[in-house]
C-alpha cells in the first residue's frame, strides 16, 4: 500500500524518466504525447490515440478504460501493467 502511494507521488513529480529505464512509472491520465511513447510497445500512432481518447472521453480510471483505446491491446497493457498508475 505504501509502495503504491509512493509510485503515485513519484509519477506526479516526474511523469516519465528516461526511456531506457525499465522501472519507469507513468501517470496515464496526465501523460503527454511525447512521454507516452516511452511505454513498452507504444509508438507515435498509439501515443496519439491514447492522448486523443483521453481528450475525448476524460481521464483514465483503470486498465479497462485504457483497453478501449484504438490499437491498444492486452499485450501492450500486460507489458506496462507495473509502469502505469491512475489518478
Amino acid at each position: 500500500m505504501i509502495y503504491n502511494a509512493f509510485r503515485k507521488l513519484l509519477a506526479k513529480y516526474c511523469q516519465a524518466l528516461p526511456q531506457e529505464d525499465s522501472s519507469l512509472i507513468y501517470e496515464i491520465s496526465s501523460l503527454q504525447y511525447e512521454k507516452s511513447q516511452g511505454l513498452l510497445g507504444v509508438g507515435p500512432r498509439i501515443a496519439m490515440e491514447i492522448v486523443k481518447h483521453r481528450d475525448q472521453h476524460g481521464p483514465y480510471q483503470s486498465f479497462d478504460d485504457l483497453d478501449k483505446v484504438k490499437y491498444v491491446g492486452s499485450r501492450m497493457l500486460e507489458k506496462n501493467k507495473k509502469r502505469i498508475v491512475f489518478d
